[in-house]
C-alpha cells in the first residue's frame, strides 16, 4: 500500500512538475518509509511513497503506472480477487502479484470501462486518467478503507490519500467553511458525507466512483448494499462453515508477504474471532504469532483480574499462547491528539486510544495492525430492529416461534419486541429533537461565530428493521471516521490498518443473511459465536459485554491527568479564537473535572471539539 497524491489537468497545457513536488508532495515526508517517487505525463502528475516496510522497494512498480494507449494510474490498491480477474482478462492468473494489482485496474478499466469498479474487491483508492478520451475516474472501496480527497480548481482535478497533501496543492484554496466548524462544536459530530472542513476539498464517500471531464465533475455510488442478493443454505451448519471459510480467506488476503504483525485484543467477538484466525495462519506459516495489544491497563487488586472484562481476555490470550502488551491511553497519547490540526487531519475520539498502539507496534517493528472493528455492521450484528419489525409487521406468528425455540416464550418475546421498539423511538427522538430545532448544548462556540445548521447533519431514520438498522451504521459516518484518522495517524509510524471484517465478500455474504443468523430471541450475534467456538474458549464466544469500562476509565484518568497541561496552553492569542470562547472553555476546564458518567464523561465531547478547533500544542 502507498501514499500517494497528484494533479489532472484537462486541457494540453503541461503541468509544472517541480511546483507539484514542492507543494502537495511536501505532506509525505513525515509519512510512510523510502523515498517519493514522482512521475508525469501530459496532463497528469503524481507522487507516491510506501507506506509500510514491507512493501516493495519500488514504488513505482504498483502505485504510479503510465501504460501505452494513454492510461496512466495512482493509487493505493490491493485487490483480493486478482487471479479471478486476471484469468477473465486474459492475463496469466497464476503469476499476477501483490505489486501488480494497478496494472490490474487498468486493465480491468480498457475492458469495462467505469463499471469496471464494481468487479474489484479489496482495498483501493485511485485516480485513473485516460488522455485519449480527457477523462478521468476516481473511486474508493466499498467501505472507504483507503481515504480519498479531491479538489477542483478550473480544469485541474487535485487528488490525494492525504487530506493535507491536496490542501497543500498551490491551486486549492485553504478557507475553512464556517457552518461545518459550528456543527462540528456544537455537535462533536461528523459533517455531510463527502465533506471535509475545508470549502474547496471534498471526501469521496466510501463506495462511490468519481468522473471528471470536459462535463464537469460527476460523483455515483457503484457500490449499493441494499442490493445485495440473499444468502440462504439448508443447515445451520452450512452457515457456520461458510463464515468460517470467508473469514480466514479475509484475513488470510491481509497478511503482509514479510514482517511482523499486531492486533487488537479487547476480549469481545469481533477482536477476538480476527486474532484467533491471525494467529492460526501465522502458526502454520511457521511465522511469529502477531503482537496482541490491548487499550486495557494492568489488573491490579485481585477484584480487578476477577472482572469479567479482564478473565476473559487472560482466558482467551492464555488458549492462544499470546502475550497480553497492555498500552492504555496515556497523557503523551491526550496532548499528541491535541496537538493535531483537524482541518487537515481526519479526527475520532478513540485515535486518544490508538495511538499507544501505534507506538508499541511501531517499536516492535510491526507493519500491520489487524482490527475487529466493523463487525457491527455485518457479520456480528447484533439484530437490533429485527424482533420490532416483526411486531409492526404483524408476524406475531414467527414473534412466537421465536419465544418457544429459545425457551422463553410467546409472552416474552412479545414484551422484549416492544421494549425494542421504544428504545429504538426513544434513541431516534433523542438524537433528532434537538438537530431538528438547531440547538445544542454544552458548546464552546461563540455565539457570534456562526450558527449551527441541521440540515449537514446525516438523517438516521428509523431503524425498526435489520434493514434500517445497517443502513445508519453504514452511512452514518462513524465507520469511516475512525478508519480515516487511524490511517492517516498511523501512516506517521509506516503502519497500515487491515479490517477482514469489513472485506467486501465478509460484508455482502452477512448483509445476505437471513435475520436470525443474527437474533434468536435470547441470544443475539448467534452465527459469530457459533463459529467463534472453534477457535476460542467458551467464554468468548458467550461474552456478552461491550461497555469496556476499564477501557473508558483509562481514557478519564488520561484526561484528567493532562487537564492542567490543556488549561494551560489556552492562554495567548489563540488561533481561531474568534470561533470560540476561549474564557469559557478554560474556566470550564478547570474548575470540571472529567468524570465518568456511565461509560462517557459529561461534556468531553464538546471541550475535545473546543481543543481540537484551537490548533494548540500542549506539548510546548
Amino acid at each position: 500500500m502507498s501514499l500517494f497524491c497528484g494533479r489532472i489537468k484537462l486541457t494540453a497545457t503541461p503541468l509544472s512538475e517541480s511546483e507539484m513536488i514542492s507543494d502537495m508532495a511536501h505532506s509525505l515526508t513525515e509519512k510512510g518509509v523510502g523515498p517519493i517517487t514522482t512521475f508525469a505525463t501530459g496532463g497528469f502528475q503524481a507522487a507516491a511513497k510506501r507506506l509500510t516496510a514491507d512493501s516493495p522497494v519500488d514504488v513505482s512498480t504498483y502505485s504510479l503506472i503510465d501504460q501505452p494507449g494513454g492510461i496512466s494510474c495512482a493509487g493505493s490498491v490491493r485487490i483480493d480477487n486478482r487471479r479471478e480477474l486476471a484469468e477473465i482478462l486474459g492475463m496469466s492468473g497464476s503469476d499476477v502479484t501483490r505489486e501488480q494489482d494497478l496494472a490490474l485496474v487498468i486493465a480491468a478499466y480498457r475492458r469495462w470501462g467505469a463499471d469496471c469498479i464494481a468487479r474489484l474487491y479489496g482495498d483501493f483508492a485511485f485516480a485513473l486518467w485516460d488522455a485519449n478520451r480527457h477523462r478521468a475516474l476516481c473511486a474508493r472501496d466499498h467501505v472507504g478503507i483507503v481515504p480519498f480527497y479531491f479538489a477542483r480548481a478550473g480544469d485541474i482535478l487535485v487528488f490525494g490519500n492525504e487530506l493535507a497533501a491536496v490542501a497543500g496543492a498551490p491551486d486549492i484554496s485553504g478557507e475553512i467553511d464556517s457552518r461545518l466548524v459550528a456543527d462540528f462544536l456544537d455537535t462533536e459530530l461528523l459533517f455531510p458525507p463527502g465533506r471535509t472542513m475545508l470549502k474547496s476539498v471534498s471526501r469521496l464517500r466510501p463506495g462511490h466512483r468519481l468522473e471528471f471531464s470536459e462535463s464537469g465533475l460527476k460523483e455515483e455510488r457503484w457500490w449499493r448494499f441494499e442490493r445485495i442478493p440473499e444468502v440462504r443454505f439448508d443447515s445451520d451448519g452450512d452457515y457456520v462453515e461458510a463464515l468460517d471459510s470467508i473469514l480466514a480467506r479475509a484475513v488470510k488476503n491481509r497478511l503482509p508477504a514479510q514482517g511482523s504483525v499486531a492486533t487488537h485484543v479487547t476480549g469481545g467477538l469481533d477482536s477476538s474471532a480476527v486474532t484467533a484466525i491471525l494467529t492460526e495462519q501465522c502458526r502454520a506459516a511457521d511465522a511469529a504469532p502477531p503482537m496482541a495489544i490491548t487499550w486495557n491497563p494492568e489488573p491490579i487488586t485481585k477484584a480487578d483480574r476477577s472482572h469479567p472484562e479482564a478473565a476473559i481476555l487472560a482466558t482467551f490470550c492464555g488458549a492462544l499462547d499470546l502475550s497480553i502488551h497492555r498500552h492504555p491511553p496515556d497523557v503523551e497519547s491526550v496532548l499528541e491528539f491535541f496537538a493535531r490540526d483537524p482541518v487537515l487531519h481526519p479526527t475520532s475520539s478513540m485515535l486518544i486510544m490508538e495511538i499507544p498502539v501505534q507506538k508499541v507496534a511501531h517499536r516492535a517493528g510491526c507493519s500491520t495492525i489487524f482490527s475487529g472493528h466493523g463487525g457491527d455492521q455485518g457479520i456480528s450484528y447484533r439484530g437490533s430492529g429485527y424482533m420490532p419489525s416483526l411486531l409492526l409487521s404483524g408476524d406475531w406468528q414467527r414473534l412466537a416461534e421465536i419465544g418457544r425455540s429459545s425457551g422463553s416464550g410467546p409472552i416474552r418475546a412479545f414484551a422484549r419486541a416492544l421494549r425494542g421498539l421504544v428504545r429504538l423511538v426513544k434513541r431516534d427522538l433523542k438524537n433528532q429533537i434537538p438537530f431538528a430545532l438547531g440547538r445544542s448544548s454544552g458548546s464552546f462556540k461563540r455565539p457570534s461565530f456562526c450558527r449551527f445548521n441541521p440540515r449537514n447533519r446525516f438523517v438516521r431514520r428509523l431503524a425498526a428493521s435489520p434493514e434500517g438498522a445497517r443502513r445508519n451504521m453504514l452511512l452514518d459516518g462513524y465507520l469511516d471516521m475512525r478508519i480515516e484518522a487511524w490511517a492517516e495517524h498511523g501512516s506517521r509510524r509506516g503502519l497500515r490498518y487491515v479490517y477482514p471484517l469489513l472485506d467486501r465478500y465478509l460484508l455482502e455474504f452477512a448483509l445476505g443473511l437471513p435475520p436470525e443468523m443474527f437474533d434468536r430471541g435470547t441470544q443475539s450475534r448467534w452465527l459469530m459465536r457459533q463459529m467463534l467456538r472453534r477457535h476460542a474458549p467458551e467464554p468468548v464466544a458467550e461474552n456478552r459485554n461491550k461497555t469496556e469500562p476499564t477501557r473508558s476509565l483509562a481514557m478519564v484518568d488520561a484526561l484528567e491527568e493532562a487537564r492542567p497541561l490543556l488549561v494551560k496552553a489556552l492562554h495567548g492569542e489563540l488561533e481561531r479564537g474568534n470561533m470560540i470562547d476561549v474564557a469559557s472553555l478554560r474556566k470550564d476546564l478547570s474548575e470540571l473535572p472529567i468524570r465518568p458518567r456511565g461509560n462517557r464523561s459529561p461534556r468531553f465531547g464538546r471541550r475535545r471539539a473546543a481543543l481540537e478547533m484551537l490548533d494548540i500544542d500542549p506539548r510546548v
